[in-house]
Formats: C-alpha cells, sequence, structure tokens
C-alpha cells in the first residue's frame, strides 16, 4: 500500500510526541515529525483504522475479482487496470468486487471516521520506540493493546 497523500489530524500532532518524551526545544523537530508519520502509518494499517486524511494507492498485481481495501471511511474509490483503463466494480463495507478477475491498482481517499485519541498514545509509543533506538519493543507495545 502506498499513501500518496498524507495530512497530520489534530488529535494525533507532533506537540503531543513532544510532550510524550518531554521535549522542549525544536532542535529535532524533523526527525520526529518522520517518526510520527511513521508511527501513525503503522498504528492506523495494524489497527484498520483511518486516523488521518490520506490518499491511498493499493496496487494488486494478482489477477483476481474480490479485494479488501484497508482502513475505513473511504472515498473517491477508483479502481482501473495496470493500462490505466477503469475496471468495473461493486463495492460492500472494505470489500470491492470486480466484474471480472483483474490485475488492477485502487486509490481511495480516507478520513478519519471516529475520536482518534486512544489511538495517539500508541502512535506516540512507537515513536518514542524508534527515537530511542529500540524498535523492537514495537511488539511489546502493541500488546498492550489487543483491541482499543
Amino acid at each position: 500500500m502506498k499513501y500518496t497523500k498524507y495530512q497530520q489530524g489534530d488529535g494525533i500532532t507532533l506537540e503531543g510526541l513532544k510532550n510524550h518524551l518531554r521535549i522542549v526545544d525544536d532542535s529535532n523537530d524533523a526527525e520526529l515529525a518522520v517518526l510520527l508519520k511513521a508511527a501513525t502509518l503503522y498504528v492506523q494499517e495494524y489497527f484498520n483504522k483511518a486516523l488521518v486524511s490520506c490518499s491511498v494507492l493499493q496496487e494488486q498485481p494478482q489477477a483476481d475479482t474480490d479485494f479488501i481495501l484497508f482502513l475505513s471511511d473511504q472515498s473517491n474509490i477508483r479502481v482501473r487496470d495496470y493500462k490505466g483503463n477503469e475496471v468495473g466494480f461493486e463495492q460492500s463495507g472494505n470489500h470491492i468486487t470486480l466484474s471480472q478477475a483483474a490485475s488492477v491498482r485502487i486509490s481511495y481517499d480516507c478520513t478519519p471516521e471516529e475520536d482518534v485519541e486512544p489511538y495517539a498514545l500508541v502512535v506516540y509509543q512507537i515513536a518514542a520506540a524508534n527515537y530511542d533506538g529500540q524498535p523492537e519493543e514495537i511488539a511489546k507495545i502493541l500488546k498492550n493493546y489487543p483491541v482499543i
């Protein structure tokens, strides 16, 4: 999955991450912003919830008729084959069904569907683990949040 556009939301912010890490200066803001984006997208995919507004390009190179869209609350869904031709489809929730099997690129926009505040702490903890050079801690962090 490729995010073609990403906009940090109100509930998950650089200021929130800096508060979590107890950082008061701005000298590491660029690095922290990258870590925050990566952690947000990771948590978004892990919980299959749109936490930020984004545009997604989901490539499906193997021909099939049924596909599951990642993330929730999609809009502006477009399905095209690898030659750029539009492909007809039906949608039911997160499921796309094509009229015939094809290898496709599915693009869509996502907006946060609910309050993202319960996910903010998970995002900040994962960003902090990466900032501290401890990516092995991510699995432990996620074990504490099996379902939010």
